[in-house]
C-alpha cells in the first residue's frame, strides 16, 4: 500500500528532528553542582580547637578547587578561610556553641549549596606550651650527639619542633622531638629548642654545648617571678657546666645593685629598692679556667598589700622602766591593713582600749603613730605610741621598732614632768 500525503510529512519531520540531535558532532553538556559534606574532631586538651575534614565533598565532573569554611565566629572577629585542601583547623577564643559553613567550589567555578554542623565549646584552654631540651653538655669535633625535645609539654599539642645548633644549622618539623648534631669545630655552641602549639603559641629552650678543650660554661636562673622589694630573690647556678676532665669549684655572683658578692652555686639576695638590676654570675673550674653571663634582669616590684593580725614580741622582752625598775612585755597582736594610696591602718587591744595607729609606707617600709591613755592612783597618763617597721617574705611579718612616750602625774611625781621614753625592738609574724 503506498503511503499517504500525510505519513510522508510525518517522516520528514522525524529526519529533521533526528539530523538536528545527532547530526553534525553536535554533544549536549550536562552540569551538575558539587556537593559539600565535612566531619571534625574535637582536641581533648584544647577543646576551643576543632580540626575539619571535608574530603567526603564530591563533584559529579571535574574536581574541587576550593573549600570555603565559615566557623561561626565571625562577629567576634575571626575571618573567612578559603583553602585548597581539604582540612581545615581552628581555635575558638571564647566558649559557646558555633555554627561551623562550609561551601565547595569546583574547577569551573560553580558552587555547592552550603552545609552547616553546630560545634560546642565547653571551655577555652590558652596555657602556652614548655619546651624541654635534654642533652650533653659536653663533646668533641665530630662527635655525633642525641638531643631530646619529648620532655616538651603538652606533647599532644605541640605542632612543630624548632632546633637550632647554633652552627647556622637548623632542623623543624611535627616529628622532630629526637635529634642528632656533630658539631665541627671546638667552641660552645647555644642550642635551642622552640616549639609551637596549635594556637600558634612558642616556647623556647636552650642548652649549653662545650665541644672540645673549652672554658666552663656558666648558666644562671632566679626565682620567684616577678621579684618584690623586700623578699629575697633565690639564685641558681647550679645548671652550670665544666668541660670534660673539669669540674666546678667556685660561683660568684654580682647581683647588680652595688652590694657585696654572693658565692655558692645557690645563694639569695634582697633588693629593697624598686628598679631593675643586671645580676652576672662567674664561674671558675679546676683549671682556673673561667666563664661570666649575664643572667636575665631581675625588675623589682613593689612589695604586695598586706592586711592581716600579727604577734608581737620584743627583744629583748624586758627593758628598763626610766630607771626606776622594769617592764616586762605582755606580748599581744596588731592588725595591720596597707592601703594602695600609700596609707597604713593598725588596731590593737590594749586592756579595754582598742588602740588606733595611722601612718604611711613606701617600698617596704612603714610607720604609724597613735595616742592612748591609761589611769593610775596617781591620775591619767598619756601615751604617744609610734611604730616603725620593715616587711620581710612579702606580707609574711616585719621587723621595727616601738616607741612609747608617756606623760602625766606619775613622771610629775617623780619629778619627771618631761615624761618617760620607752623603747623596743620587735619582731613580727603573721598569724
Amino acid at each position: 500500500m503506498a503511503p499517504s500525503r500525510g505519513s510522508s510529512s510525518r517522516a520528514v519531520v522525524c529526519l529533521a528532528v533526528l539530523a538536528l540531535a545527532c547530526g553534525g558532532r553536535q554533544t549536549m553538556q550536562v552540569t551538575s553542582k558539587p556537593v559539600a559534606d565535612f566531619k571534625f574532631t574535637q582536641s581533648a586538651l584544647r577543646p576551643q580547637v576543632f580540626t575539619f575534614d571535608a574530603a567526603n565533598s564530591s563533584t559529579t565532573v571535574g574536581s574541587i578547587a576550593e573549600y570555603r569554611w565559615l566557623f561561626g565566629d565571625e562577629a567576634a572577629g575571626a575571618a573567612p578561610m578559603k583553602v585548597t585542601g581539604p582540612t581545615a583547623q581552628h581555635a575558638y577564643t571564647a566558649a559557646g556553641t558555633y555554627t561551623v559553613t562550609l561551601v565547595v567550589a569546583d574547577d569551573k567555578g560553580a558552587p555547592s549549596d552550603a552545609v552547616t554542623k553546630e560545634v560546642t565549646v565547653p571551655t577555652v584552654n590558652t596555657a602556652g606550651p614548655t619546651a624541654n631540651i635534654t642533652g650533653p653538655s659536653t663533646g668533641m669535633p665530630s662527635m655525633q650527639l642525641t638531643f631530646d625535645g619529648s620532655g616538651s609539654t603538652p606533647a599532644a599539642d605541640i605542632q612543630t619542633y624548632a632546633w637550632d645548633f647554633g652552627d647556622a644549622v637548623t632542623v623543624s618539623g611535627p616529628d622532630k622531638l629526637i635529634v642528632q648534631h656533630t658539631f665541627t669545630a671546638a667552641r660552645t655552641y647555644r642550642v635551642t629548642l622552640t616549639v609551637t602549639d596549635s594556637l600558634g603559641q612558642s616556647n623556647t629552650d636552650e642548652l649549653q654545648v662545650a665541644i672540645g678543650d673549652v672554658s666552663p660554661i656558666a648558666i644562671c636562673s632566679w626565682t620567684p617571678m616577678p621579684a618584690v622589694q623586700g623578699v629575697p630573690v633565690a639564685f641558681n647556678g647550679s645548671m652550670s657546666q665544666a668541660p670534660m676532665g673539669s669540674t666546678l669549684m667556685l660561683y660568684v655572683w654580682d647581683f647588680g645593685d652595688g652590694s657585696s658578692m654572693g658565692l655558692g652555686a645557690m645563694t639569695s639576695h634582697t633588693y629593697n629598692v624598686q628598679a631593675t638590676f643586671q645580676p652576672k654570675l662567674k664561674v671558675f673550674d679546676t683549671q682556673n679556667r673561667s666563664h661570666e653571663v649575664l643572667c636575665a634582669p631581675v625588675t623589682v616590684g613593689p612589695p604586695p598589700l598586706c592586711a592581716g593580725d600579727y604577734t608581737l614580741m620584743a627583744n629583748p622582752m624586758s627593758q628598763s622602766l626610766c630607771g626606776i625598775g622594769t617592764s616586762n612585755w605582755a606580748g599581744s597582736s596588731i592588725h595591720l591593713t596597707q592601703n594602695a594610696d600609700g596609707g597604713i591602718v593598725g588596731t590593737e587591744q590594749f586592756g579595754m582600749q582598742m588602740l588606733t595607729f595611722t601612718g604611711s609606707w613606701s617600698g617596704n617600709t612603714w610607720t604609724a603613730t597613735g595616742t592612748w591613755t591609761s589611769t593610775s592612783m596617781l591620775g591619767t597618763d598619756t601615751h604617744t605610741g609610734t611604730w616603725n617597721g620593715t616587711w620581710v617574705n612579702g606580707c609574711g611579718g616585719w621587723t621595727g621598732t616601738f616607741r612609747d612616750v608617756v606623760t602625766g602625774p606619775i613622771w610629775n611625781a617623780l619629778n619627771m614632768p618631761q615624761g618617760c621614753t620607752l623603747n623596743w625592738n620587735v619582731t613580727s609574724n603573721r598569724l
